[in-house]
């Protein structure tokens, strides 16, 4: 199995070997957002994984998601459990 990094190093080893801009033309995409991409400056796309020519298999787990509080009343802060940010 591929994770993420093995899709952006055969990204990497595209453009070494066709250039940025071809690159980018062939899988549909502009050149910033394909060099931010293999820069780590973005996320990789499912959609950009796909035109390189892999598939996702299963889901990626999901993070659970962390919810915050901002108290906007002074009964939401008397009646709302406030914890320290981290």
């Amino acid at each position: 199995m591929l994770d993420d990094s093995d899709v952006l190093n055969a990204l990497r080893k595209r453009i070494e070997q066709n250039g940025l801009r071809p690159t980018a033309r062939e899988i549909g995409y502009s050149a910033p957002f394909v060099s931010d991409v293999a820069n780590g400056r973005r996320g990789l796309t499912e959609d950009m994984g796909n035109r390189l020519g892999f598939v996702i298999y299963e889901d990626p787990p999901k993070p659970p998601r962390v919810w915050g509080y901002a108290a906007t009343t002074q009964w939401e802060h008397d009646n709302y459990p406030q914890k320290a940010k981290p």
